[in-house]
């Protein structure tokens, strides 16, 4: 299931564990509703996690550093069907037996889970954002070697296994691509970015190689060439299929911008409403102009 970077910081940047830790943390007494939406959120961010291998490794959980996201269609419905659960699981807790924190993060994670099953049912970017999947695939090896989160040796044992997963992976992606619905603008950045995919090898992986020896570092070089392959394929089919066919048009339409504004802004606001607003300065502006005229005459 793809998950976009604004996601995966959803999932990691929410305060939804908090009462989990709060409560063990401070003795602080939870409330049957607590409780149960501290359940439900820790699961939705441990599956969330299990969906988007690379965008856990990306966050800094690393139970899934040897696997990649599966985005067939299989896996995409897997995804759906979480989601909706986890928002009718949500919308059964009642927000009023909430302590005023987790009506917070309630709030936040009924809009995310929305905001997910409207960008998979109605937005349907897997049909026609390669962009989504080349960030998986970016991110696939990058997210492994740029940290040194854990020996080079361990990493580069899980670099190789997604080496091992890419030519399936790229396979899946040609499988939910509708060529005739990608944007010319996406398609040609998609053929561009596609292109570095083989120099994240040279440049994180190449300079480590020595690190492993025996059967590792067979494999290692096995799946550097399995993986080189694979791309070639890919961008051969990239060039020569989908940015011939490209032909959608890039501009989202107002129907499609208002509904991700409201998601994004989390306000019920219109874009005329917004427009209208005066714009007031601050109070404390000339307070700081003055103190930093004043700053700049000391130094």
């Amino acid at each position: 299931m793809l998950m976009s970077r604004r996601h995966a910081i959803a999932a990691l940047g929410s305060t939804m564990l908090m009462p989990v830790v709060a409560g063990a943390a401070f003795g602080a007494v939870q409330s049957v509703a607590d409780k149960a939406f501290a359940k439900l959120a820790a699961k939705w961010l441990d599956q969330s996690m299990k969906f988007s291998p690379v965008s856990a490794t990306q966050v800094g959980d690393h139970r899934f550093d040897s696997e990649l996201d599966d985005v067939s269609a299989a896996g995409r419905s897997a995804g759906l069907v979480f989601n909706k659960q986890t928002l009718a699981a949500l919308e059964a807790i009642d927000a009023k037996k909430l302590s005023r924190a987790n009506q917070v993060d309630a709030a936040l994670l009924k809009n995310e889970l929305r905001s997910q099953i409207w960008q998979t049912e109605s937005v349907q970017g897997w049909a026609w954002n390669p962009l989504g999947y080349q960030s998986v695939a970016g991110g696939a090896i990058y997210t492994l070697m740029a940290r040194e989160f854990a020996p080079v040796e361990q990493r580069l044992a899980a670099a190789t296994r997604r080496m091992e997963l890419i030519p399936a992976f790229l396979k899946q992606t040609r499988g939910e691509l509708v060529p005739a619905r990608v944007p010319v603008p996406h398609a040609a950045t998609y053929s561009a970015q596609h292109k570095g995919l083989k120099s994240i090898i040279g440049e994180m992986i190449d300079p480590h190689k020595e690190k492993l020896s025996g059967a590792a570092r067979t494999r290692l070089d096995a799946a550097i060439a399995t993986y080189n392959a694979a791309c070639d394929e890919h961008q051969a089919w990239i060039d020569g299929t989908l940015v011939p066919a490209a032909k959608a048009d890039f501009r989202a339409g107002a129907e499609r911008f208002d509904k991700q504004l409201a998601f994004t802004l989390q306000s019920t606001l219109t874009r005329a409403e917004i427009r209208s607003r005066p714009k007031r300065p601050s109070p404390n502006a000339g307070r700081r102009c003055t103190w930093w005229r004043v700053r700049r005459l000391k130094t």
